[in-house]
């Protein structure tokens, strides 16, 4: 029951951190996901700024920190957007990856938003389709302990994965998202040991 409520936590953070306002004097400037406005100059922004950014583009993981208010376990979330998402809505966020590490094995989540099933396909490069079936949580979904791992071992080995889910109220789609700086950012993170 971790595991749901720190996604939730991460992707509520993410979702905050990533303030649509363009005004960098009134807010926390970065590009939102769910609301682009004029792509900021990249030279106007601090490192932290341009880590989401280039997440938010699929170019770059993102690397975050959370310190949990219940038990003060912290916790280092490595998050990247799909690159190819075609949103039905303004508001629609693109589906994203995250890795959570709490110095010991990480786990992994997409967040695809509200989802038909739990039926999903996952493909590393040219490599075969991965079936797997998720379970429903309160707020998110999530594969079994055999199907995160698979999902570690490809995110470790592959340039790419393709994603495919059902929306709750959209036709099945597939989104690629870029493994672009994956060993050198998330298996390099001292909290992502096992």
């Amino acid at each position: 029951m971790v595991k749901p409520f720190v996604l939730v936590v991460l992707l509520m953070g993410l979702a905050v951190g990533c303030s649509g306002n363009s005004n960098k004097a009134d807010a926390t400037p970065v590009a939102s996901a769910a609301a682009p406005a004029a792509t900021p100059d990249p030279l106007a922004l601090n490192p932290a700024e341009m880590a989401i950014l280039l997440a938010l583009k699929g170019k770059n993981w993102a690397r975050s920190e959370h310190v949990g208010k219940e038990d003060g376990k912290r916790s280092i979330l490595f998050s990247i957007y799909a690159i190819d998402y075609v949103k039905s809505d303004e508001h629609e966020v693109p589906p994203s990856i995250t890795v959570v590490c709490q110095g010991k094995a990480p786990w992994p989540s997409i967040d695809a938003g509200d989802l038909k099933d739990g039926n999903v396909r996952l493909r590393f490069d040219g490599g075969p389709v991965l079936r797997q079936t998720w379970k429903r949580y309160p707020h998110s979904w999530l594969g079994s302990s055999a199907n995160e791992q698979a999902m570690l071992d490809g995110f470790a080995t592959a340039k790419s994965l393709k994603f495919e889910f059902r929306p709750l109220s959209r036709a099945p789609q597939t989104v690629t998202f870029n493994m672009a700086d994956y060993r050198e950012s998330v298996l390099t993170d001292p909290m992502c040991k096992k």
